[in-house]
This record gives structure tokens, C-alpha cells and sequence, in this order.
């Protein structure tokens, strides 16, 4: 649908002139104007978006959308997305702002020029390699309180994230390396790095699928089945900072397990949980004891009812035929 001249009404009265728009009512992408966002906000006035679609494919696709952010001034987001096989994409998101009301610490910055970029990308290669990578970039922290209407749906937590992973998958075990470089949002100094802050750099996982040596239809040794957890990983600061805290460790940790699902004892169902923790720690930054290990073993047993409410069928009026008119 192809509209010209067009008029948006809020409760009959005229709001915008959008001299063309079109409405998509078929499959295949086209490129054009999207629908506008608009918004209105006290402390920092009257805010409107224009994305335009741009269809560059069938597998790729970039959406561009001028702004004007109110009084903060000018600027726009880009979006681009690209498929590049069987399992194989990366999505692109920034935004980006000429911002005249930006103050930090109470002073005007220098810097006028804001942004947030974000990459997210995943590669598999078959069922067994794999490759992902995630990374937030932002010239300052408290672009996310200023722009929260569009950066809010980022934040996961307290750290802009960036982190990478590589994976093999087989039918008996798992293995990943996976790396943390996080920047602490919560930190006074919104243009600065935390340097004391603690990165994973980087964490190894291996998991052994879970095997079973004893399955039956009889009670209390229906089924059984072990399996094994590893990992070690490395926390590093780039500023080295333990006045208190030990901080910067190796850590190791090894947990075989077996589970066993008794079964019903009547009409009770019974399963119960092992495993073994290990858990050894070396501090390079340590002098005296560098080394510590902890273990243990936890035992858990669950009981579970289950109770079903059946209901029967409506209920039905019979009436002979002979007293139907």
C-alpha cells in the first residue's frame, strides 16, 4: 500500500504530515520509508526518528535512521544485519549523537560526539565448531541514563560487555573457551576505564555428557547416570589492586556427579543428586601461601506429588422429542 499526502490523527486531531509512506503487504522486502518515532519529554523537549528500510538482499539488510534528540541536538542510528550462510550471521547496531547538553562532573565536555556501537556475531561449522562474539562500545557511561529510551533494551546489568567464545561440541563431551573484557558502568569517571576491575581472561569448560550404567522398570534403581564437569579460569585486573581483596587467582574446579532417579514409591516420585566439589585456587600475585584447595561432597534428595483435578463433561438436559413443539 502506497499512501501520498497523508495526515496522522491522534483523537481527530492532526499531529504529522507524512507526504509518503508504503505498507508492506507481500513477502519480499522492499526498501522505503518505516513508520517515525516520536516522543516528548519535559526536561529535554520534542524527539522524532525517521528509519529508512534499505533492502540490500535476500540475506542482508540496513535500517538508517536520521534523529533529532530533543534539545541534546542531532544524530541517528544505524542497523545493519548479514547472513552468511547456514548458521553464519552479525548484526551491527550503533547510535550515534552531536550532543550540546552533555555535561560531565557538572562541566561541559569537549566532547560533543557520542556514541554506542554494538557487535554480535555467530558462526557454527558443522555440529561441532562453533564461534561467537558479543561487544558494546561507548564513548561514556552515562550515555545510557541520557538516551535510556533507546539503550535501556542493551543494558544486561552493571558492565558494558564484550566477550568471545569458541566451542567444540561432539556426542561425548563439550569444550569452550570463553573471554571476559568488561567495562565497569559503575565507575565515577563516565569517559574513563575501571582498570581494577576483575576480567575472566580467560575461562576453559569441559562437560562430559551425562552416561548411564543402570536403567530398568524396577523401583529404586530405575535409572542411573554420571557425568563430569571442568573448568579453569584466570582473573586478572590491569591495575593491580588487592590492598583488601586477593583479586587476580587461577581457579580450577572439577565436579563429577551422578544422579538417580529412584522412581515412584507409591505415588511419590523420588530422584537423588551426588556430586563431588573441588575447588583449587593459585595467587601469583601472593608471596607466602600462593596455593588453596577446598572439596566436599553434596548429597540431595527431592520428593515430588503431583495432583490432578479431572473434570467431566458438561452438563447435558434431555428432553423427549415428544415435547418439542
Amino acid at each position: 500500500v502506497k499512501i501520498t499526502d497523508a495526515y496522522l490523527k491522534i483523537k481527530g486531531v492532526v499531529v504529522m504530515y507524512i507526504p509518503y509512506i508504503i505498507f508492506p503487504i507481500k513477502k519480499k522486502r522492499e526498501t522505503g520509508l518505516l513508520f517515525p518515532t516520536i516522543g516528548l519529554t519535559d526536561s529535554e523537549g520534542f524527539r522524532f526518528q525517521q528509519p529508512f528500510f534499505w533492502a540490500l538482499g535476500a540475506n542482508k539488510d540496513a535500517t538508517i535512521t536520521p534523529s533529532v534528540w530533543g534539545e541534546r541536538g542531532v544524530g541517528g542510528e544505524v542497523e545493519y544485519r548479514h547472513v552468511l550462510g547456514e548458521k553464519k550471521w552479525f548484526h551491527l547496531n550503533s547510535m550515534l549523537s552531536w550532543d550540546t547538553e552533555y555535561r560531565d562532573n557538572q562541566s561541559i565536555s569537549n566532547r560533543l560526539f557520542r556514541q554506542y556501537g554494538q557487535l554480535e556475531q555467530q558462526f557454527k561449522f558443522g555440529n561441532n565448531w562453533g564461534h561467537y562474539l558479543y561487544y558494546q562500545s561507548v564513548t561514556d557511561l552515562d550515555i545510557f541514563r541520557d538516551y535510556d529510551y533507546y539503550l535501556s533494551k542493551y543494558i544486561g546489568g552493571s558492565e558494558v560487555l564484550g566477550e568471545a567464545t569458541v566451542s567444540y561440541r561432539s556426542s561425548i563431551f563439550d569444550i569452550n573457551l570463553e573471554a571476559y573484557r568488561n567495562r565497569n558502568m559503575l565507575f565515577p569517571q563516565a569517559e574513563e576505564f575501571d582498570s581494577s576491575y576483575v576480567q575472566i581472561l580467560p575461562k576453559l569448560n569441559i562437560s562430559l555428557m551425562p552416561l548411564g550404567f543402570q536403567s530398568s522398570n524396577i523401583s529404586i534403581i530405575q535409572n542411573m547416570f554420571w557425568g563430569l564437569d571442568l573448568d579453569l579460569t584466570h582473573f586478572k585486573q590491569d591495575k593491580l589492586d588487592e590492598l583488601t581483596y586477593i583479586r587476580n587467582a587461577y581457579r580450577f574446579n572439577a565436579k563429577p556427579y551422578m544422579n538417580w532417579n529412584i522412581g515412584y514409591i507409591g505415588p511419590v516420585y523420588l530422584k537423588s543428586h551426588i556430586n563431588f566439589d573441588y575447588q583449587s585456587y593459585y595467587f601469583p600475585k601472593e608471596e607466602s601461601s600462593n596455593t588453596f584447595q577446598k572439596k566436599g561432597i553434596i548429597y540431595e534428595t527431592t520428593a515430588s506429588l503431583e495432583l490432578n483435578k479431572i473434570f467431566g463433561v458438561s452438563y447435558r438436559q434431555r428432553i423427549p422429542i415428544e415435547n418439542i413443539e
